[in-house]
């Protein structure tokens, strides 16, 4: 191999390795299925988890009831009545 492909392979394999683990596109979740991955939370006595899943789907939720509800039992299990 000549000196240029080894310099352009070498390029391209510092940047895979450059690039973070974690960089791969959120994946949406729809809100049936974070209110399931939410219920399950609570099950396990994962309270806070379950709120920090819930809170931000609430703001756009368009008025869903069970997420309402699940962020309210989260809510009260956390002493946070006014939430």
């Amino acid at each position: 191999m000549n000196n240029m492909i080894k310099t352009i392979l070498a390029a391209g394999f510092c940047l895979v390795l450059a690039r973070p683990l974690n960089a791969a596109e959120p994946v949406a979740l729809s809100t049936p299925t974070v209110n399931a991955l939410a219920a399950g939370l609570l099950d396990q006595g994962k309270t806070q988890e379950a709120y920090d899943l819930l809170l931000p789907r609430h703001a756009g939720d368009n008025g869903d009831v069970e997420t309402a509800f699940l962020l309210g039992q989260c809510a009260l299990k956390l002493n946070r009545p006014a939430e």
